[in-house]
């Protein structure tokens, strides 16, 4: 991923008092002086500078992340979903028959229909869903972008 970003705060610290840089990713070059709320303008999120450019607050970077870190965060996003379906599948057996233990209906049955398994993988690969949704759009990246260049500096 690469993207223009605008530096709001070069004095910031993370959760963990690690120095960080405050960014705004913005859609193009020209967002940089517009002040409209419109929206391509994204979530500010945390930056590091292992290159140590000279920054002012106002300054126009181009900030990226490896091509490994995005295809790591790729996988997870996809197969954590199918593993989960799959156990899903594994465990909707058990699931089923704990049920029927605590319903006490006489006939216990350890198999589990074929509507009521579909039912626990839909649910298992939904919650897995779920997880990955709400894991990517919070705020506190695991790895931070980097900056890789400045291509305006602020007045």
């Amino acid at each position: 991923m690469q993207k223009n970003a605008i530096v709001h705060d070069v004095n910031s610290t993370d959760s963990k008092n690690r120095k960080v840089i405050l960014v705004e990713p913005i859609a193009f070059a020209e967002c940089a002086h517009c002040h409209e709320n419109c929206t391509k303008r994204i979530q500010t999120l945390f930056a590091v500078n292992p290159k140590n450019f000279e920054i002012k607050n106002g300054s126009l970077v181009i900030i990226s992340t490896s091509k490994i870190q995005e295809a790591i965060q790729s996988i997870i996003s996809l197969v954590f979903p199918i593993v989960m379906a799959i156990a899903g599948f594994v465990l909707s057996n058990p699931i089923y028959s704990f049920f029927q233990s605590i319903k006490k209906s006489g006939a216990s049955s350890t198999a589990c229909p074929e509507g009521t398994k579909s039912l626990i993988v839909i649910l298992f690969f939904s919650l897995a869903s779920f997880i990955v949704l709400i894991t990517s759009r919070a705020r506190k990246l695991l790895i931070y972008p980097e900056i890789t260049d400045v291509l305006e500096q602020a007045d």
